[in-house]
Order: structure tokens, then sequence, then C-alpha cells
């Protein structure tokens, strides 16, 4: 059996079909890891948006992550509460890292498209880093 350290503490130590150990769990408020069997836990994305548009159905810009080209940036436009939030759509070589779509929330705020293209039209490039988030595992 494989011990690696928790990745939440960097403590603690888990079986390799654990995710997080059991005080990590306690304070997640999560009773056990079966929640981590059907999720997975992204850790805050750092990717820097930069000033080349990209048109294809609707307008978006560019997204590197470590220095690749990884993602389009666009606004949300489903008609809901979180229309014209920025969301990043990633290419399919980037699917088992990122996901297909991540919203953009920066201490826990949702960041609008529109912000981001205003500061674009001042600067070349923008860097950010989001929050973590939880997503389902597909």
């Amino acid at each position: 059996m494989i011990y690696t350290k928790c990745p939440e503490c960097n403590l603690n130590y888990v079986k390799e079909h654990e995710t997080y150990c059991s005080e990590c769990l306690k304070k997640m408020n999560v009773r056990n890891n079966a929640y981590h069997e059907t999720h997975i836990w992204d850790p805050p994305l750092t990717f820097t948006v930069i000033n080349e548009k990209v048109n294809n159905i609707k307008t978006g810009f560019s997204v590197l992550i470590k220095n690749q080209k990884a993602a389009v940036l666009f606004a949300h436009d489903i008609k809901d509460n979180t229309e014209g939030q920025a969301e990043l759509c990633f290419f399919p070589a980037f699917y088992k890292t990122y996901g297909k779509w991540r919203k953009v929330f920066i201490n826990k705020f949702p960041i609008m498209f529109s912000t981001i293209e205003e500061r674009l039209k001042k600067e070349r490039a923008i860097t950010f880093t989001t929050d973590e988030r939880h997503r389902k595992n597909r």
C-alpha cells in the first residue's frame, strides 16, 4: 500500500485511494472520502489573459497557463444570474487537468468579462489567480 502526504495540510499521510486525511476532511465537513471519489478538487489556477482576440461563435481572449495557450476566456452567455461572468473554455488537450469550463472567481467574487475587456484596452496582458473549486469527476 502506498501512502502520500495529504494535499491539503501536507502533514498527515493518506492511503493511495483516499484524497484527504481525516483531519482535513473534518475541517471540510466531509464524513468520508465518498464525495471525493465523484468530485475533483482543483487548486487555485494562475493564468494570463493576453490581448489577442479569438472570434469563434463569440469573442474571447487567449489564455496562457505556464506559457502555453490552454484556453479561451469568454463571457458566460446563458440567461441566468451569472450572465456576463468571465469563464475559461479549455482546449481538449487540457480537459483532464482543468476540465472543460471554469468560471473565474477571485476571493469568492465572480469576475465579469467586461471588466477584463476594459483592462485589456490599457494593458497587453493580465495575470489572475482563481479560487480553488470542486467539480464532478466524469
